[in-house]
């Protein structure tokens, strides 16, 4: 199957060769496997079928121009069971939190001896987390912050059970 493959894809190699994906000039591919940062450009495939995107959003792919020429869009939000497997965002809001509750400086750990405070920060322990949007990445990040001994308050937009001043007011932390 001759694919247009413009996303990065290392860590796909074994599956393209176990299908046997070629890849495929703009003007010759079917299939465009497209990379989530750069807008598509349909002009540039006149032959495509299929567009099936890395990402779960799609706002770099012109849908309603896909609609109109018949080309079907697939993202990973058509994998809702998949996608519940794939961690990746949800441990790096989870790092940022603890990074930025450290500080940022643990990099300076070589100084360490010099000026203990480096290391010290604060601890996630006992901390109120706001989590606005409780989507998969917000229900996961809420787990491990369960783990650590944090609490936490979600917000979700029309939810009405709770008040962005609220959740400002109450938290000590917000995860956008």
């Amino acid at each position: 199957m001759k694919v247009r493959i413009e996303a990065p894809y290392s860590h796909l190699t074994h599956v393209l060769r176990e299908f046997r994906v070629q890849p495929a000039s703009p003007w010759k591919a079917k299939y465009l496997i497209p990379n989530p940062v750069n807008l598509v450009n349909l002009s540039l495939y006149p032959k495509l079928e299929i567009i099936a995107t890395p990402s779960t959003g799609a706002n770099h792919i012109p849908t309603k121009e896909c609609w109109d020429r018949g080309i079907k869009v697939l993202s990973l939000l058509d994998d809702r069971e998949g996608l519940n497997e794939i961690r990746a965002s949800s441990e790096f809001a989870f790092y940022m939190i603890l990074n930025g509750l450290r500080r940022g400086e643990w990099r300076q750990w070589r100084n360490y001896n010099r000026d203990a405070e480096l290391m010290r920060g604060h601890e996630l322990y006992g901390k109120h987390v706001g989590i606005l949007g409780f989507g998969r990445i917000g229900q996961n990040v809420a787990k491990w912050l369960t783990a650590f001994g944090a609490t936490w308050q979600s917000y979700d937009y029309g939810s009405g059970e709770v008040t962005l001043r609220q959740i400002f007011d109450k938290c000590d932390i917000v995860l956008v």
